[in-house]
């Protein structure tokens, strides 16, 4: 119920980790340290659980946003562009749906994405310049030109988020 309600926090589980390691250090009889230790590791489960069911709904939300509009939307610019009111619209219903996925997570988990993106684009162009075939380098080129695109959405719903 703690977990469900937002009450779980890292700084709970944190606290219930000090609490087990004072009592270590105290010298607390064996069946009360190993009590502790059993209510931090439940803690620190149903906190990774509840992490991980957040992040995969910023998941789903993101990528369902992402099949809405298009880097060329972007590029028209959004005061004018239907799509990009629609998904503005979709995010702002999403923050205020009791449930839905909040502000601060969507954003976390954008942020996170980035890195990851340039970690693998680094791969992509290491690939095209190993690449002698123009075939296959022209896939790789048209691949760069996609993941350019995708990371153009993925930060317009980061800052449209940090926005709202």
């Amino acid at each position: 119920m703690i977990a469900k309600n937002g009450l779980l926090t890292s700084g709970v589980v944190e606290a219930a980790r000090v609490i087990v390691e004072a009592n270590k250090e105290a010298g607390q009889e064996a069946d009360v340290v190993a009590l502790l230790t059993d209510v931090y590791e439940t803690l620190k489960y149903k906190f990774e659980e509840t992490a991980a069911l957040v992040m995969k709904g910023a998941l789903n939300f993101a990528q369902e946003l992402m099949k809405y509009f298009t880097a060329e939307d972007l590029e028209e610019g959004s005061g004018t562009n239907v799509a990009l009111a629609k998904v503005q619209l979709m995010m702002r219903e999403e923050f205020e749906r009791e449930g839905g996925v909040s502000k601060a997570m969507l954003a976390k988990y954008l942020d996170e994405v980035l890195p990851v993106m340039d970690q693998q684009d680094a791969r992509i162009q290491e690939q095209l310049m190993e690449s002698m075939d123009t075939e296959a380098a022209a896939k790789v080129v048209q691949i760069m030109m996609q993941r350019t695109k995708e990371r153009m959405q993925i930060e317009f719903l980061r800052d449209t988020a940090s926005r709202m």
